[in-house]
């Protein structure tokens, strides 16, 4: 199969706002910035064939000082080939889709969008549709362990073999990039892990499974806030990794697609 014509997202956030975006039910951005911030890259891999539906939320920081200027937020899809937008949606421009008395923040809005028809389908769609209880379950805990557990030993083949069919969908959506590459994507692995790491304790009682796209999909995120699986430097306080994580079901087994 022929790769698809490459799309590109673009955000530019507002320092007063909160905001979550999801793409066809799979969660994809949750945040809140301290200044203006942007950021853009390629999401081939985020969309289905046919129909994409786009889901904001958007709300204010509380107690937050307002300008005397407003804060905005947008969010575009653009066809690569020929810079062609084919997707936006920006506040406050958005609100004048909705109803009088549903304008105000915080606000709910959707858009959607035709992409390639004969494009790959991302692997979750062809998951089972699975009843995904919030506190998990064994199977679900052991998916994220396994990466934890990959992190805390040092161990670059179990690590990449969290991360196997996350890196088979990439090169399905994007060709054998180089710095992705199996050499290159070992060489950088095992430079990360062997870096001093303090990793947090894996507490399940702490982390959080939320059922997405009919239960093909669970969104892993802790209570706290912080990802799952999360690293800090033992001695460089700048460096953290960690990651809030998408599994789906795989050759009967739950695994990280995202």
């Amino acid at each position: 199969m022929e790769l698809p014509v490459p799309h590109d997202f673009n955000i530019k956030h507002s320092p007063g706002l909160i905001a979550r975006i999801a793409v066809n039910e799979i969660p994809f951005y949750r945040k809140q910035v301290d200044l203006f911030d942007g950021v853009s890259g390629p999401c081939n891999h985020l969309l289905v064939p046919g129909e994409n539906k786009v889901s904001l939320l958007i709300t204010e920081i509380p107690e937050r000082q307002k300008p005397d200027w407003i804060w905005n937020f947008e969010f575009s899809v653009i066809r690569v080939t020929d810079k062609v937008v084919i997707s936006k949606a920006r506040w406050p421009e958005l609100k004048a889709e909705h109803p009088a008395e549903e304008q105000s923040l915080p606000i709910y809005h959707a858009i959607k969008f035709n992409y390639d028809p004969d494009a790959p389908e991302p692997v979750w769609m062809n998951a089972p549709r699975e009843s995904i209880p919030v506190e998990g379950t064994p199977e679900l805990h052991e998916a994220v362990r396994r990466l934890h557990s990959a992190y805390e030993r040092g161990d670059v083949d179990d690590f990449l073999g969290a991360f196997q069919v996350k890196m088979d969908e990439h090169r399905k959506f994007y060709g054998l990039v180089p710095e992705v590459a199996p050499a290159a994507a070992r060489e950088h692995c095992k430079r990360q892990l062997e870096m001093p790491w303090d990793v947090d304790p894996y507490d399940p009682s702490q982390v959080v499974f939320e059922s997405r796209a009919n239960g093909r999909v669970a969104f892993v995120s802790r209570k706290d806030g912080v990802p799952p699986v999360r690293a800090r430097h033992k001695t460089d306080e700048r460096k953290a990794w960690g990651s809030n994580l998408l599994l789906t079901r795989v050759a009967g087994r739950w695994q990280i697609f995202q």
